[in-house]
This record gives structure tokens, sequence and C-alpha cells, in this order.
């Protein structure tokens, strides 16, 4: 089905809106952020930084899961190197990544039948930075990848909401 340009462009700047202004988007299409059927106003409102959890050892080497700000994120890309790699995980959807990604994301949409297949495919002993729109399909691909091995996996919690909030700069 092809899309008259007209509604291609409506749901062009739909989706803009979302991006730029999601807790107005999500309150003024009386969309549930929290999986309920009430708006939650501070959905899109950074969390407190909680604790990262303690290193666990579920199979062979010590794995570990931590929470960071935009500010956290942006400082373990730009101290990544060579040798210590960080492979950045945008997990949105093929319209939300190309409205604005962090710079060298890796795309692999959350929805995507193959998601778990193509996580697997990837190595499990590299860092990695996930992120989604607001933190919480990102929640959901933790277990996935903890289930598949992953040992170093760091999570923009506030998401790329959070990293647009900050004023860091994306990607188009």
């Amino acid at each position: 089905m092809r899309l008259s340009s007209a509604v291609y462009n409506a749901l062009l700047a739909l989706l803009l809106v979302a991006f730029l202004h999601p807790a107005a988007f999500a309150e003024q299409n009386h969309i549930a952020t929290d999986n309920s059927t009430e708006i939650n106003r501070n959905a899109f409102q950074a969390a407190p930084t909680p604790a990262p959890p303690t290193p666990s050892n579920p199979d062979t080497g010590a794995s570990f899961l931590t929470d960071v700000t935009p500010e956290e994120a942006l400082r373990l890309i730009t101290e990544a190197s060579e040798q210590d790699k960080l492979i950045i995980l945008d997990i949105r959807t093929t319209p939300e990544f190309l409205i604005g990604h962090i710079a060298n994301a890796r795309h692999i949409n959350f929805y995507d039948s193959d998601f778990t297949e193509r996580l697997n495919a990837l190595p499990k002993d590299m860092r990695y930075l996930i992120y989604c729109h607001s933190g919480s399909r990102s929640e959901r691909a933790l277990t996935i990848m903890r289930k598949l091995g992953f040992q170093k996996i760091y999570h923009l919690q506030t998401g790329i909401a959070g990293w647009y909030k900050a004023n860091l700069p994306l990607e188009r």
C-alpha cells in the first residue's frame, strides 16, 4: 500500500512531535506510557540513578549491568578506544532511528521477529551501550542479553529522550 504525500507528511510530523516532545505527545494523544490505562505524566522525566547492581557470575566470567545517565554515556563513548571498544545499540523502530540517533549506533529493531537472533550474532565479550526511546524497551532487551551471555552492558536509563533533553549530539 502506498501512502499519499499528505498522509506521509502527517505521519512524519507526528513522529517528529513524538520524538521532540514525548510527554506532550503522550498527553495530547491519551497514550499510556507505563502499560496501564492512565497517562503516566512523569514517564519521560529522568529517574534518579539507582545504585548499580552487584556484579554476578552466572556462567564463566563476571558480568555486569550499569545504568548510566546521558552524560555518563557520552563519556563512555568518547573514552572508548580500539582496545576497549564500545558498541552502541539503538533498539528503536526504523522511523525513530531515522529521526535521530547517537553517532555510530547500530540499529536492531526490538520489535523485529529476528531481534534475539540478531543480538545473539554479536560478540558477547564486547562492551555495549543500549538504548531505546525512554528506557522501557531497552530494560526488556537487557533480560534477553543477559540470557544470551552478554557480559558488559551499559543501559542509557533515560533513553534517547534523556539524551536529547541533555542537548547531546544526534546523528540524522
